[in-house]
């Protein structure tokens, strides 16, 4: 790896741009792009259809404060999937929702 780095520092000096690149990493094609953006928003679009889809259910519909709690948990952890970068933050909006909406 150092010496990678040092034949890289090399190839900058030397305005080697042949050199620098020999060992770069290939550009992501775009059907790969599409397979992480894909990835990246599926669970989002899941958690909100289940956010709108669940609370219909009726076993769910017969109490008002379940149904809703459930709901606004799904919705949000759904919005925060598509909306944030790392999934630590769909984790700590969870523990908070989960400490305030009652789901007695």
């Amino acid at each position: 790896m150092v010496r990678s780095l040092i034949h890289g520092v090399e190839a900058i000096a030397k305005y080697d741009r042949e050199a620098l690149l020999a060992n770069a990493p290939e550009l992501p094609t775009a059907a790969g792009r599409v397979q992480a953006l894909v990835r990246r928003l599926v669970p989002g679009i899941v958690l909100i259809g289940l956010g709108i889809v669940l609370p219909l259910l009726p076993i769910l519909a017969g109490h008002a404060a379940r149904a809703d709690a459930v709901r606004w948990t799904l919705l949000v952890l759904g919005a925060t999937s598509l909306l944030s970068a790392s999934p630590e933050v769909s984790g700590r909006v969870s523990d908070v929702l989960g400490k305030a909406l009652p789901f007695r």
